[in-house]
């Protein structure tokens, strides 16, 4: 009975606006990706929907979140947070581990199925613990992404003043 607040919500086509964003399988099902408002669009007018990346990358065994940044940016990076008692297997007295060289290929082959403007072209493991407590995420373990990029801004520029892929 709230019939202006259903014009809102439905439009002249019969579609629900959910602020979801989706695509449908070739199936034909709907296939939810992400929040619209969570889409970063890079300084060259390309979309990338998070979600779906940070997603695959967490499903390495030593990676407890990733926050994908390119709002604004010319190409996609990506803060890497692992668990603590995993630090010490990505890096040894300054130089590659075996287990970081394995994280590159394995966010090659993720990069493999994405646009270019998707890819990750580098990445910076976070030695810091992010908690509900310091406000780097919600207590449903959803990242707090603006609040992210602004606590580690100074590492995010330092991947776009660098040279080199990862």
């Amino acid at each position: 009975n709230e019939s202006e607040h259903n014009q809102k919500t439905i439009s002249k086509d019969g579609w629900l606006h959910t602020g979801d964003q989706g695509i449908i399988t070739d199936e034909g099902f709907l296939k939810i990706q992400g929040r619209i408002k969570e889409m970063l669009k890079t300084s060259t007018g390309k979309f990338v929907v998070p979600n779906p990346i940070e997603n695959a990358i967490c499903l390495h065994p030593l990676i407890d979140h990733v926050l994908i940044v390119a709002e604004g940016k010319p190409y996609t990076t990506a803060l890497i947070f692992v668990d603590s008692k995993d630090l010490s297997k990505l890096s040894s007295n300054n130089k590659p581990s075996k287990e970081l060289k394995e994280l590159k290929i394995f966010i090659e082959e993720i990069n493999s199925s994405l646009d270019h403007w998707e890819k990750v072209k580098k990445f910076k493991i976070i030695k810091e613990t992010i908690s509900i407590e310091n406000g780097d995420i919600t207590p449903t373990m959803k990242l707090k992404r603006w609040h992210l990029v602004k606590k580690f801004q100074s590492l995010i520029d330092c991947m776009y003043q660098e040279n080199g892929e990862l």
